[in-house]
């Protein structure tokens, strides 16, 4: 796995927070690592192969018996055609309910632009970092400069909470604790 530190690793406050100082630190996790930790969260009989989308997932785990319950975002048409803004804390209330990883977690995310190019890596980092990771790293780090929260497809995995959380491009979402 190799390690990244942002490249804003000066001590910044935490936005809208109480002031404390952080720094930001990620790793950036190899597509077949992430699909170790699924197997590992997700336990299927002759560990079919898949690959990091919503959709193939799913598909791996029905072949194994797992059920997703998929929820439809309220409004997402508005949101994915710029008819309405969301802020960053309400989609994260909207991903994480009803079962969000502790703060000191960590995470693994994989989003669309993690497929772009040749290097096919995720991000991984501490839940409590989430916002301030799209907010000031994300859109530096990636080929093309954009927001971390896309009405496309994201895949959030907290192994400790055995918690795997998908956000699908035609604006649903799963949340599975294995």
């Amino acid at each position: 796995m190799r390690t990244n530190h942002s490249p804003f690793d000066e001590s910044s406050s935490e936005p809208g927070g109480s002031g404390m100082s952080f720094t930001v630190h990620f790793e950036r996790p190899s597509f077949a690592e992430i699909a170790a930790t699924i197997r590992r969260i997700v336990p299927v009989a002759g560990e079919p192969d898949f690959s990091l989308t919503p959709d193939s997932i799913h598909s791996f785990m029905a072949k194994g018996g797992f059920d997703l319950l998929w929820q439809r975002i309220p409004d997402w048409e508005s949101y994915e055609w710029g008819k309405r803004e969301i802020s960053d804390e309400e989609f994260v209330g909207l991903l994480f309910s009803p079962q969000p990883p502790s703060d000191d977690e960590m995470v693994v995310v994989v989003t669309d632009e993690c497929f772009c190019g040749s290097e096919h890596r995720g991000f991984s980092f501490r839940f409590r970092d989430l916002l301030t990771f799209a907010r000031e790293v994300y859109p530096h780090v990636v080929r093309r400069p954009m927001d971390f929260f896309q009405p496309s497809d994201t895949i959030f995995i907290a192994e400790q909470s055995r918690l795997l959380v998908m956000l699908h491009h035609e604006g649903q979402q799963t949340q599975f604790t294995g």
